[in-house]
C-alpha cells in the first residue's frame, strides 16, 4: 500500500530516488487518508516521506555507486546491470525501487554527518548520563519482608549477594547470579536509573519498590561513555531522527482525515 502510494509521487534525479512531496501527500483523497490512519499507516507514510526527502538531497559518489551495484550483484547473484534490472523486475520492483532501498541508509548517514556533524558532541554531552553504562547486582522479590531480611544479611556481611540472588530472586537475573549489564543507563527503569546515578560502587542499597517488585541493588561498576567516531555517528543519527519526528508530527497533523460533522 505504502509503496504504491510512494510510486505515484515525484522522483528526484540521483538514482531515481523516490521523493514524496508534501503536495502529493496532501492530494491523497480523504478516504485513502482515513484508511491509512485507521490501520496505523499514515504516520509511517509521513515519516518515510520526511526521511526520503532529506536523503534525496544527497548524491552518491562514483565509488559509492559502484559499491552499491556490487552489493546488489552479490545479493541477487547477477553480474550486469541488465541482469539486475531483469531480476528485480521479476520481483515486481523497478530499478528505481531497488536503488532507492539499497542507498537509503548510506544517504541518511551522509546527510546526518553533513547536517549534524558539528552538533554531535554537544548532543553527546546532553545525553551522556543516559549513554554511560553500568553493571549492577540485582535481587528482585515480591515479599517486602523477605527483601528487608535479605538486605540486612547482605549489608551485614552475613550472606553473599550472588548466592542469595541465585536462590531467591524472581527475575531473569537469577540465572546470572544477580549480575545485570553492562548496559546503557537509559535502559534502566527511571526509578532504578535515579538510584544508580547517585550510588557508590560496592554499597548495597535498601530495598526500593518499583511497580510490583522490591529491588535490592548494588552498583558494581560505572563505565563512562566516550565521544569517539562511532559515538559521533550515533549522535548524528539521533539528531536526524529527532528532526524526522518533529517534521513528521507537523505534517501528520495536517494530513489527518476530516470527518463529516
Amino acid at each position: 500500500m505504502l509503496t504504491k502510494i510512494l510510486n505515484l509521487c515525484t522522483h528526484c534525479g540521483n538514482l531515481g530516488f523516490i521523493c514524496v512531496s508534501s503536495m502529493c501527500l496532501e492530494k491523497l483523497p480523504n478516504e485513502v487518508r482515513t484508511l491509512l490512519h485507521r490501520h496505523g499507516l499514515l504516520n509511517e507514510l509521513v515519516a518515510r516521506h520526511i526521511r526520503n526527502e532529506m536523503a534525496c538531497s544527497i548524491q552518491l559518489t562514483d565509488v559509492e555507486l559502484d559499491d552499491l551495484h556490487k552489493l546488489l550483484f552479490k545479493k541477487f547473484s547477477v553480474e550486469t546491470i541488465d541482469e539486475l534490472e531483469k531480476h528485480v523486475n521479476g520481483l515486481g520492483l523497478t530499478m528505481d525501487d531497488t536503488l532507492m532501498q539499497a542507498s537509503l541508509q548510506i544517504k541518511i548517514k551522509k546527510y546526518s554527518h553533513l547536517e549534524f556533524g558539528s552538533k554531535a558532541e554537544a548532543h553527546f554531552l546532553v545525553r551522556k548520563s543516559d549513554l554511560d553504562s553500568v553493571v549492577y547486582s540485582l535481587l528482585r522479590l515480591k515479599d517486602p519482608g523477605l527483601a528487608n531480611e535479605l538486605f540486612l544479611q547482605i549489608s551485614g556481611g552475613e550472606a553473599d549477594f550472588a548466592e542469595l540472588s541465585t536462590r531467591y530472586s524472581e527475575g531473569s537475573e537469577q540465572k546470572t547470579r544477580g549480575i545485570v549489564g553492562p548496559g546503557p543507563m537509559a535502559k534502566a527503569h527511571p526509578q532504578l536509573r535515579k538510584l544508580l546515578l547517585t550510588a557508590k560502587a560496592g554499597v548495597v542499597m535498601p530495598p526500593i519498590y518499583v511497580e510490583t517488585w522490591y529491588l535490592i541493588v548494588r552498583l558494581e561498576s560505572h563505565i563512562p561513555a566516550v565521544f569517539d567516531d562511532s559515538m559521533a555517528e550515533l549522535m548524528e543519527l539521533e539528531l536526524f531522527n529527532l528532526r524526522v519526528q518533529s517534521q513528521s508530527a507537523e505534517l501528520f497533523n495536517s494530513l489527518l482525515p476530516t470527518f463529516p460533522v
